[in-house]
């Protein structure tokens, strides 16, 4: 290989790699803009999230926002119920999940790898596909 055909070589990878590169902060930073809309709307003034044209930084800051959440909803009520819910649930899962995981260990019989299969397959299914129903 000569030394032309190594350096188009090299200019072809860096010029992928900043195309890449630039793909891939424009893909970043548009996954950060509903963030950073969410985040610069707490701190505007109530109803000034509706004003058009939208403005992205609020003239004047309103930090009170933080704190009169936790006023205006129970958030510790909430707080809690979701910490008890989700313990029970990891709960009844690692009980069931042990006891299920042991009998496979040390039981043989025919179907096994099958039925294996299927516990495994119901054990991948996402929480909020089964809490509606």
């Amino acid at each position: 290989m000569t030394t032309k055909q190594s350096r188009q070589r090299q200019l072809g990878w860096a010029i992928r790699q900043v195309i890449l590169y630039s793909l891939l902060l424009v893909l970043g930073l548009a996954f950060l803009l509903p963030f950073l809309w969410t985040l610069s709307s707490s701190l505007k003034p109530a109803g000034s999230g509706f004003k058009f044209p939208p403005e992205f930084l609020p003239r004047e800051f309103v930090w009170a926002n933080y704190p009169q959440v936790f006023v205006m909803i129970p958030f510790m009520n909430f707080f809690r119920n979701s910490l008890f819910v989700t313990g029970m649930s990891v709960l009844g899962e690692l009980i069931s999940a042990s006891l299920v995981a042991y009998a496979f260990a040390r039981l043989r019989f025919p179907g096994r790898d099958t039925l294996f299969l299927l516990v495994l397959a119901t054990m991948m299914i996402p929480y909020p596909v089964t809490m509606v129903p």
